[in-house]
């Protein structure tokens, strides 16, 4: 139930007038369009007086066709008595005080976004909050919900959750695509109708005050290799047995294989799991496919336990923030900001708590190339010539494939002092570095998914030290440079 209000609504009464039981008001031809559309539980005063100011009524409109002359009314409102109307007689609208006393309280004054009373809609699949009379919505239950309905597009519906449950709609209709969002007792949302009246999350607030799901900070380290041998990978003594490829694992005996596995966000924050391999002298052998490229996982069969056993795909594993999760049977999605890893059954997805950790190319039964992924998903290179300028230099990172997130620095060592710089001496040479440290245009690092991380320009300006403002070229031959990579997921 709305009060509907307009400015300079103003009219006179059609012709035979209106009687004091007449309960359907007649404008003169064309006013009507001057007055609000009154449907449903809606409603708005109106003051009738005669010509010369003397007699007065307040009426209640019911209802009010858009732009009709006529309108039903309710009469004798607010102490008024009805009375017998003449043509020409003044009609108008009005703040009266019963209207105005009545907004103070639970009424709505609609297009003014005024609400002071909160409506409760119970969780469901589809949990319609435009039906509530209120802005103010409280869901309670602990049903998940798949959609907050529909509604007049931009409709605004600020939401408080009484109790946890699960928001499960499409990436599109949550915050920063999420998949999915764990929700907390007193957590807070605002919903807004989007052109076609879908609700969709426009803001998030934890009653904890944490991030919802995570997100995109910096180089977020969450799915990986913490530690293991060196040599984690390697042809094993079955290579080419049985019509199969087999590699070896490392020997986990003296340095244990330890990851780290994402497994999504509770009310707190991230769920991750450490895991630690049984430790087997002279390794672990691991079946993959006789032709073409596996990717290697270890797998945390159990959230209990610490041990892992290995495996393989041969679809490359995807990355991505949020979005449509693959269905394709033995198709790996990890979820970024959800930090879940799925894999696709065919007709739908099972989260797995699974890292990939190596790639093996076989051909003819037997394992040809293997490409272990980086320790720590950090990547650092030898010491570098630096090449000329816009030439590339490629280097096997071991970072994985398409990663999304990675970062990339650059060190430059002295082989010959030049400028005060002795042999040995080490400068942070990273792209966009401030006129602190290097100025002008320093080496270049950058990265391809295809190939590797490349650095290039030869053309290094750096401060002297003990000569603040002087600026000099270092010479190119007297330098080599450091690369250095972080991924993160």
């Amino acid at each position: 139930m709305a009060y509907l209000n307009a400015n300079f609504a103003s009219g006179t009464i059609a012709a035979g007038g209106l009687a004091i039981g007449g309960t359907t008001l007649n404008l003169t031809a064309g006013q009507g369009a001057r007055f609000p559309t009154i449907t449903g539980s809606d409603f708005t005063h109106l003051v009738i007086q005669n010509t010369t100011g003397t007699t007065f009524e307040i009426v209640k409109v019911t209802a009010h066709a858009a732009a009709a002359d006529s309108m039903t009314i309710v009469r004798a409102q607010e102490g008024t008595a009805a009375a017998a109307w003449l043509q020409n007689d003044i009609v108008g609208l009005r703040g009266t005080a019963g209207v105005l006393a009545t907004l103070e309280g639970t009424q709505v004054l609609k297009n003014k976004d005024v609400e002071v009373v909160r409506a409760d809609v119970a969780s469901a699949g589809t949990c319609n909050i435009g039906a509530a009379a209120t802005m103010h919505v409280r869901i309670t239950g602990t049903t998940t919900i798949n959609s907050f309905g529909t509604g007049t597009p931009g409709k605004v519906r600020f939401l408080e959750f009484q109790s946890a449950l699960t928001l499960a709609m499409a990436s599109t209709y949550l915050p920063s695509l999420e998949t999915q969002v764990s929700v907390g007792a007193g957590d807070r949302a605002v919903a807004i109708a989007d052109a076609a009246g879908t609700f969709y999350i426009h803001s998030y607030q934890r009653k904890n005050g944490h991030a919802i799901n995570g997100g995109a900070s910096a180089l977020p380290f969450r799915q990986g290799i913490l530690q293991a041998p060196t040599t984690f990978l390697d042809f094993g003594l079955l290579n080419g047995a049985g019509g199969q490829a087999w590699i070896k694992n490392g020997d986990f005996s003296t340095t244990a294989f330890i990851a780290l596995f994402a497994a999504g966000y509770d009310t707190v924050g991230g769920i991750d799991y450490f895991s630690k391999s049984n430790s087997v002298g002279g390794g672990i052998d691991i079946q993959v496919a006789s032709s073409g490229t596996s990717y290697i996982y270890a797998e945390l069969t159990s959230t209990t336990g610490t041990a892992v056993t290995f495996g393989y795909s041969t679809l490359k594993p995807i990355y991505q923030f949020g979005g449509t999760i693959s269905v394709t049977s033995g198709q790996h999605t990890y979820d970024i900001r959800a930090g879940i890893m799925y894999v696709g059954t065919g007709a739908a997805t099972t989260r797995v708590n699974r890292v990939f950790i190596g790639e093996c190319d076989a051909a003819g039964a037997g394992a040809t190339v293997i490409r272990q992924y980086a320790i720590g998903d950090r990547y650092v290179g030898s010491e570098t010539a630096i090449p000329a300028a816009g030439t590339a230099t490629t280097f096997t990172h071991g970072l994985g494939t398409d990663p999304k997130f990675y970062q990339c620095e650059c060190k430059l060592v002295c082989q010959t002092g030049e400028f005060s710089y002795v042999t040995g001496d080490v400068i942070d040479a990273n792209q966009g570095a401030s006129t602190g440290g290097i100025n002008g245009q320093p080496l270049v690092t950058a990265y391809d998914r295809a190939s590797g991380f490349f650095g290039y320009d030869d053309i290094i300006q750096v401060r002297t030290r003990g000569t603040p403002g002087t600026i000099n070229t270092l010479t190119a031959a007297n330098w080599r440079f450091v690369p250095i990579v972080y991924r993160g997921w």
